[in-house]
C-alpha cells in the first residue's frame, strides 16, 4: 500500500475540503524566514521490491596453530581456498572446508572461523604395510586415495618394499594441501594427521576406489587404523564472540553431542522473535543407516540439517561444505525452491554396494538424517534437505519445519516485513482506526498496517513463498495493545508453498 501523499486535505464542517500545506518534513525547518528552497529527499516509499538479503556464511574449523598470525575465534572474511590455506595451513581442517565450499559456491560472501585445539586434542594415525606375497613386484601405480583425492604412486619392477614406502611417503609429502603427513620405515608408512581432534579419524584413506584402478603385481598394501584422534574443540569462545553477528549458514565439521549442541542452542535462541538473527548449521555424518537413524532421532531442531551418507572417500566436513555452498546460493535466489538433484561438486560418491536403497533412504527422512543420491555419471546430489525437527514440544510427531524450506522462507518474511514497516515507518505516530487526522500526517493506525501487510503477502504471493493471500487477509488481525498504547498487535497465518516431493499416479489401463 503506497503511503499517503504529504499534502493534506483538511475535511470542513460542511462536508467540503481545503486544501492546507500540511507536509511532513522530518529535514526542513519550520522556523524559516531567509529566503532558501530546501528540498528533502525520503526513502521510504522506494521499497516495493522483496527484501535482497545478503548474509553471509560461516566456516568453522580447525587450523595449523603453529601459525602465529592467526587470531582465534575470530571470523575472517575469504575469497578462495588458496587464501585459507595461506592463512590457516594448508591441508588444515579450515583449508579443505574452503575447497569444497568454493567448487560449490563463489558468489556467496564466505567467513572462516579458526579455531583452537581443545587441550588435550590428539592426532589420528594410520599404518600402509607394504608386502610382496611371492615373486618380484611389477611395473605399475599404486592407486592411493587420501579423502577421495588421487595420490598415483609410481611402482618399478624390482622395488623393495622399503622403497615402496619411500615412494608412498614422498608422494604424499610433495602435495599441496594434504591433510596428513607421511613417514616410511622398514616397509611401513605411517600418516599422521596435521589437525588434532576426534575430527580427524573422519579423514578417509584407501586404495583403489576407481574402476580402473589396477594393484600392481606382486604388491600388497594393507591400510590400518592405528591411532584415532579425540578431543574436539570447545566453541564458547567463538559462540560469544559472533553474538552480534548474522551468518545464514554455519558449516559446521564436528558432530559430537557437545558441538552439534552448543551451536544449535545458539541457533535456536537466534531464532526467537526478541533475537531474530536466525541461522542454520549444516554438518554431515558418515555411517550405516542404523548409526545414523539412532543418531538423527537424538536431535530435533529446526536449525540443524544432518546429511547421512556411508563409505565414501570424501570426508563429512567437504559434504557439509559443499551441500552449504550450493544450499546458500540457491536460497539466495529462491528460498522456498526445494534443493532436490543440487550436486555436491567435488564429492565422491560411495561405492553402488553403499548406497541408500530407496527403503533405506525414506527410513533416514523419518529419522531427521537428510538424504543424497547418485546419479547415472557419479555426481552426488542432494535428493531432499530436511530438518532435524521432527516432534513439537508435547512430543508429537509433526512436519511443521520438515523440509529446511519451511523455516528458511519464514525467515525471510519475517526478515522482510519487519524491514518494510521500520523502513517505511520510522518515526510514525500510532492512532485509532477512525482518526480524522490529515492524510500528510507520519500518524499509523492499525487498518493501515493491516493493508500494508496484505499488499506485501500479495509480493510474497508473486515471488511463489505463499499462495491463498485471500484467505490470509481474512484471517489477518492488527490491533491496537489494551496495556501499551504504543504498540500493535499482529496475527498472521501465511500459507507457505509447498515443495513437490513426491507424484502418485494410478494408471488403470483397458485392453482392446
Amino acid at each position: 500500500m503506497p503511503q499517503a501523499p504529504l499534502i493534506d486535505t483538511v475535511p470542513m464542517p460542511d462536508g467540503g475540503s481545503t486544501p492546507q500545506a500540511q507536509v511532513a518534513f522530518t529535514q526542513v525547518s519550520a522556523n524559516l524566514r531567509t529566503p532558501f528552497v530546501a528540498i528533502e529527499i525520503d526513502p521510504t516509499n522506494a521499497t516495493g521490491g522483496g527484501l535482497q538479503r545478503n548474509s553471509p556464511a560461516l566456516l568453522i574449523g580447525s587450523y595449523d596453530n603453529t601459525i602465529g598470525t592467526v587470531v582465534p575465534n575470530v571470523p575472517v572474511q575469504v575469497f578462495s581456498a588458496s587464501q585459507v590455506a595461506a592463512q590457516f595451513g594448508n591441508g588444515s581442517l579450515l583449508h579443505e572446508m574452503a575447497i569444497a565450499w568454493f567448487a560449490n559456491n563463489v558468489d556467496t560472501p564466505v567467513f572462516v572461523v579458526p579455531v583452537p585445539d581443545a587441550g588435550g586434542a590428539s592426532t589420528s594415525t594410520w599404518t600402509l604395510t607394504c608386502t610382496i606375497p611371492s615373486g618380484t613386484i611389477q611395473n605399475g601405480t599404486l592407486a592411493l586415495y587420501i579423502n577421495g583425492v588421487y595420490y598415483g604412486v609410481g611402482i618399478t619392477q624390482g622395488m623393495t618394499v622399503s622403497q615402496v614406502a619411500t615412494a608412498i611417503a614422498n608422494a604424499v609429502n610433495n602435495v599441496y594441501g594434504c591433510p596428513v603427513t607421511a613417514n616410511a620405515a622398514a616397509g611401513v608408512v605411517t600418516l599422521t594427521s596435521k589437525g588434532k581432534g576426534a575430527w580427524t579419524t573422519g579423514i578417509d584413506v584407501r586404495l583403489n576406489y576407481a574402476p580402473t584402478d589396477a594393484q600392481p603385481v606382486n604388491l600388497a598394501v594393507a591400510i590400518a587404523s592405528a591411532t584415532s584422534g579425540a578431543t574436539n574443540p570447545v566453541l564458547t569462545t567463538l559462540i560469544a564472540n559472533i553474538i552480534n553477528s548474522q551468518y545464514q549458514f554455519y558449516v559446521l565439521p564436528y558432530t559430537d553431542n557437545t558441538s552439534v549442541g552448543a551451536l544449535n542452542t545458539e541457533l535456536i535462541r537466534r531464532w526467537g522473535a526478541m533475537v531474530q538473527t536466525e541461522g542454520f548449521a549444516i554438518t554431515a555424518l558418515q555411517g550405516s543407516q542404523g548409526t545414523l537413524a539412532t543418531y538423527g532421532t537424538a536431535l530435533n531442531s529446526q536449525c540443524l540439517c544432518v546429511i547421512g551418507y556411508n563409505n565414501s572417500p570424501s570426508a563429512n566436513y567437504a559434504w557439509a561444505a559443499a551441500a552449504a555452498g550450493q544450499v546458500s546460493a540457491a536460497a539466495a535466489i529462491d528460498p522456498a525452491r526445494p534443493f532436490n538433484t543440487l550436486p555436491l561438486v567435488g564429492i565422491q560418491a560411495p561405492p553402488l554396494v553403499s548406497q541408500w536403497t530407496q527403503p533405506m533412504a525414506n527410513a533416514l527422512l523419518y529419522d531427521g538424517i537428510a538424504t543424497t543420491i547418485v546419479d547415472s555419471g557419479g555426481t552426488v546430489r542432494i535428493q531432499r534437505l530436511i530438518t532435524t525437527y521432527q516432534k513439537d514440544a508435547n512430543g508429537t510427531p509433526t512436519p511443521a519445519y520438515l523440509d529446511l524450506n519451511s523455516p528458511l522462507t519464514l525467515s525471510w518474511i519475517r526478515a522482510d516485513l519487519r524491514a518494510y514497516i521500520q523502513g517505511k515507518y520510522p518515526r510514525s505516530k500510532l492512532a485509532n482506526d477512525g482518526t480524522r487526522f490529515g492524510v500528510g500526517q507520519p500518524i499509523v493506525t492499525p487498518s493501515v498496517l493491516k493493508g500494508e501487510i496484505i499488499v506485501r503477502a500479495r509480493l510474497w504471493e508473486s515471488l511463489g513463498l505463499v499462495d491463498n493471500v485471500d484467505g490470509f487477509a481474512a484471517s489477518l488481525s492488527v490491533v491496537r495493545n489494551t496495556g501499551d498504547s504504543t504498540r500493535v498487535d499482529v496475527f498472521m497465518a501465511p500459507s507457505l508453498v509447498s515443495s513437490l516431493q513426491v507424484v502418485g499416479v494410478l494408471i488403470q489401463y483397458l485392453l482392446g
